[in-house]
């Protein structure tokens, strides 16, 4: 079962993709933003290509959401992703993500964003099931 994990940024999203039967995790070219009509555009043919089942969102974690400009970003974003793609979605704790991949950022080709969005994968793949 292929997923598509997602690291949000001010302007541009990190991606990965991994299989979770296999663990084997992608990480694939970031994506900007803006224009909301390419981005969603590169999202279907991803989703398409690599086969995506659902969708692995990283959501930081904080203590009044209601409170947190970029947990309502975030979140204004998976009800983006829920409407165009019709795709089912997860939100998963992003909690230190981009502190780690900041301390393992070695190679320049890769972004934080995707890094973090591979972390994420990994994060979610370690869980107990």
């Amino acid at each position: 079962m292929n997923i598509l994990s997602i690291d949000f940024g001010t302007k541009k999203i990190g991606l990965s993709s991994g299989n979770f039967f296999e663990k084997k995790i992608k990480v694939l070219s970031d994506i900007n933003l803006e224009p909301k009509e390419k981005l969603l555009e590169k999202l279907k043919n991803i989703i398409k290509n690599e086969n995506i089942k659902f969708i692995l969102l990283g959501i930081p974690s904080v203590e009044n959401p209601s409170k947190s400009w970029i947990y309502k970003k975030v979140f204004k974003f998976c009800l983006l992703l829920k409407k165009e793609l019709k795709i089912p979605l997860i939100l998963f704790n992003e909690e230190n993500t981009t502190k780690e991949a900041k301390e393992n950022f070695k190679k320049k080709y890769l972004s934080i964003h995707s890094l973090s969005s591979k972390i994420l994968l990994k994060n979610f793949f370690k869980l107990k099931w």
